[in-house]
């Protein structure tokens, strides 16, 4: 049917953010750096980052690497059951704008269409490893945490701790209304990867083996914060500022764990 112009400026909100997110996050390969931090700081899922970070090479100049890696039968496996306790899979919100058609060449006009597939293609390399390193940190983390599990709600809870500790949130399961999703899209660099940790804090006051992985993720994470910033402090020939007492009353006030 035809669209109603709310739906309609809804959907171009949304493709906005999603290409602002696009130009400024596409170049690199940070994503073990920032959505890979809880994965690699909790002693459970190092070993998940570090292949998580060598399949990501790999799919940067080998199409085929990531479905091959998932194809092999432990791993299909593991998928299967990660996906049906609501894992997340593919492609992150910071490469939506793809998907959308900007960069899958369907916009209007023949410059601008161009132009979206020159980017699609330049940007595909870092797209697959992006895509790749979170697909694998969630599918080794997940196989490797899902002993704790005891039952179909406890590996569902497992599930979900992967996907949060990689920065992936399903908004529209929580209940999130599509105008919301849209509106946070545009004010928020990436909201569903700040939902995503958003609910990991929260978690940290909840019971049972919610509770217990948010806050052996949030202990590891904290521990090794501070155990690099004193190794960083000392390299760089600063004392480190660990008081964060206002300076009035002898402590390091505003340059708490600064250089």
């Amino acid at each position: 049917g035809k669209r109603l112009p709310a739906d309609c400026a809804e959907r171009a909100v949304r493709k906005a953010a999603d290409i602002l997110r696009l130009i400024l996050t596409t170049y690199d390969f940070s994503a073990p750096g920032l959505q890979g931090l809880p994965v690699l700081f909790n002693p459970r899922t190092t070993q998940a980052w570090g292949k998580a970070v060598t399949q990501m090479f790999e799919s940067a100049v080998d199409p085929t690497a990531r479905a091959r890696y998932l194809a092999k039968p432990d791993n299909l496996e593991v998928m299967r059951d990660f996906t049906q306790h609501g894992g997340l899979m593919g492609t992150s919100e910071l490469y939506e704008a793809m998907q959308q058609g900007f960069m899958a060449g369907k916009t209007k006009g023949p410059v601008i269409g161009q132009l979206s597939r020159l980017a699609s293609h330049s940007t595909s390399p870092f797209q697959r490893a992006f895509d790749t390193f979170g697909d694998i940190a969630r599918v080794e983390g997940y196989k490797s945490m899902r002993v704790l599990a005891k039952n179909d709600e406890a590996l569902t809870v497992v599930a979900e701790y992967m996907n949060k500790a990689t920065g992936m949130f399903n908004s529209q399961r929580l209940g999130v209304s599509s105008g919301q999703r849209a509106f946070e899209s545009f004010v928020l660099f990436s909201p569903r990867y700040n939902r995503a940790g958003a609910a990991l804090v929260k978690d940290v006051f909840t019971g049972n083996i919610r509770g217990q992985l948010a806050r052996e993720s949030l202990t590891s994470f904290l521990a090794w914060g501070l155990v690099s910033y004193i190794a960083i402090s000392k390299l760089v020939g600063e004392e480190p500022r660990l008081d964060p007492r206002p300076i009035s009353a002898g402590g390091d006030g505003a340059s708490f764990m600064t250089w």
